[in-house]
């Protein structure tokens, strides 16, 4: 399986995307949100097996829930819930390409229901999971298309708050790898209004993006900083700090250190960059300290040393 890029690398004068992980911008998990609905479409003679298969993968049983679930859609196999519920399973084992094929069959089987107008139709929620599944599987272009279907359906208005959230926030995320702005803004916005924080974070992203393509130089000032370690003892920040430095082959005075929200201290290679030059940064220091992150420090406090 590859690996999920970090989505951008910054050129001096102009950006350059190129997907490393999303998952730094947010990306919302398909796992998070169970599929709230009871079961629309299972034959009387399946019932018993696919409750017990969802019984054995909210115990943490993820192999034999899979196990379960398969012998449950070979016996009725033409059902949206065991569809959706096996691919989700499948998902959680992260078996991408095998997960995509049972998504792919509920959604089919959602689309036929929704000709027929059968009712109740199942809600949007499986764009999103199918969705997330095309970003693991790096088919961007998908992913766009199936986070777009969700927010399009007839359902969207009825999804709970979360789950318009996550779509609308993941298509963001997705249209920004691609470079195509006005669209993750649009996106952004809605999720923003929604009440995603991680949304508002990537509208300021979007801001420095377009200030820094406007301007042609990645060098104006900006309030994002290049965070490659953090610490929660106080007394440990000096010893960490020339670590970090070496590691980094800079100077200790060009590790700037931040009071985080949460009480931790963040160490960053310099601080009140442009997004790109922060994450051009990040990208540089990666190959010494992988989990290496850009991060707003407008909230911040920036510690005095003694």
């Amino acid at each position: 399986m590859k690996p999920v890029y970090r989505f951008l690398h910054t050129a001096p004068v102009h950006c350059v995307f190129s997907i490393l992980t999303l998952t730094g911008l947010g990306l919302m998990s398909f796992s998070a949100h169970i599929f709230a609905q009871d079961a629309l479409d299972v034959p009387d003679t399946c019932e018993s097996d696919y409750s017990q298969a969802l019984r054995t993968r909210r115990a943490g049983n993820l192999q034999d829930a899979a196990h379960l679930f398969h012998s449950v859609h070979e016996e009725c196999g033409d059902s949206f819930d065991i569809s959706f519920q096996y691919g989700r399973t499948l998902m959680m084992l992260r078996e991408y390409d095998t997960a995509v094929e049972f998504l792919d069959g509920a959604i089919e089987i959602r689309e036929r229901y929704v000709k027929e107008s059968r009712q109740p139709v199942p809600d949007a929620t499986v764009y999103n999971v199918r969705g997330f599944a095309a970003i693991m599987l790096e088919d961007f272009e998908d992913a766009v298309e199936f986070f777009g279907k969700g927010i399009d359906d007839d359902s969207y208005e009825s999804l709970p708050p979360e789950t318009k959230m996550k779509l609308n926030n993941n298509a963001g995320i997705v249209y920004l790898a691609l470079h195509r702005y006005e669209e993750a803004e649009e996106h952004f916005i809605r999720a923003d209004k929604l009440g995603s924080t991680l949304a508002r974070e990537n509208l300021t992203k979007i801001k420095s993006i377009k200030d820094t393509l406007a301007e042609g130089d990645e060098d104006i000032p900006g309030i994002f900083a290049p965070v490659v370690w953090s610490v929660r003892d106080e007394t440990r920040i000096g010893e960490v700090r020339g670590d970090v430095a070496a590691k980094l082959d800079t100077v200790v005075d060009n590790i700037h250190v931040y009071i985080m929200p949460n009480g931790r201290y963040a160490l960053a290679h310099g601080s009140e960059y442009s997004y790109p030059k922060a994450k051009r940064l990040v990208d540089e220091a990666r190959k010494e300290i992988y989990d290496a992150y850009v991060a707003s420090v407008a909230t911040w406090t920036r510690y005095e040393f003694p």
